[in-house]
């Protein structure tokens, strides 16, 4: 339990609460939520600890294209 800590700890906090919105919201959801994010200061371009963006992870899903075009309207990389 406590390298789990560890490693939770270590994940940019705008990446996991864009994570988490990517793998649980619907796509108009998900756009919605970006907005506010957005407004709320977060950073669309955080990088989790591997030092990628959830742009370039979802890209690689063949569901996460249209949540990529979301991510892009908003300014991700």
């Amino acid at each position: 339990m406590g390298s789990e800590m560890c490693i939770r700890d270590s994940v940019n906090p705008s990446f996991h609460l864009l994570e988490k919105s990517y793998r649980g919201m619907n796509i108009g959801n998900f756009d919605t939520f970006v907005n506010f994010f957005l407004d709320s200061g977060h950073n669309i371009n955080a990088k989790n600890p591997e030092g990628k963006t959830l742009l370039s992870i979802i890209q690689e899903h063949e569901h996460g294209k249209v949540y990529a075009v979301v991510l892009k309207k908003y300014g991700g990389i």
